[in-house]
């Protein structure tokens, strides 16, 4: 992280004077704002998708909606026992095998994977404490709150 501010092209401890320099390098360079962008881009489209499946997922495995929930459960968890530099070689030589390396959407399938068993753990977490027979939607504070303030 030194480096990132030395005046130096290597490094040095102490730093050798402050510069920003590196970073004004690296934001005029379109390689690099090109890799930035990339990189937004996957994280939003895979933590969108992990949010929608492992919510779903989630609600229908609290739910006891899908037969087998056990087994998927312990499939969806899977990626937690390994690390994840393990998962994402074994999908590359995966994507590679079948001629799909290389493809922005295993990108973001690949990532969504790796995050979607914190995502329903999470979730999961969030549904014990509801009741699954009652469909009754609660009251919300704005509606309970607001009369006894004289709203």
């Amino acid at each position: 992280m030194l480096a990132a501010f030395s005046k130096t092209t290597y490094l040095t401890i102490p730093p050798q004077g402050w510069t920003l320099d590196w970073f004004r390098a690296v934001l005029n360079d379109a390689s690099y704002l090109k890799a930035i962008s990339t990189s937004l881009w996957l994280a939003t489209l895979a933590t969108a998708l992990s949010l929608i499946l492992g919510t779903a997922a989630s609600y229908a495995l609290h739910h006891r909606l899908i037969p087998g929930r056990d087994a998927i459960m312990s499939l969806i968890m899977a990626p937690l026992v390994f690390p994840a530099v393990v998962i994402g070689v074994a999908l590359l030589q995966y994507v590679t095998m079948i001629g799909l390396r290389g493809h922005f959407f295993v990108l973001v399938l690949a990532h969504a994977i790796i995050t979607l068993p914190y995502v329903v753990r999470s979730a999961m977490s969030s549904l014990t404490g509801i009741n699954p027979r009652s469909r009754k939607p609660r009251p919300c504070l704005a509606r309970t709150a607001l009369p006894l303030s004289g709203w």
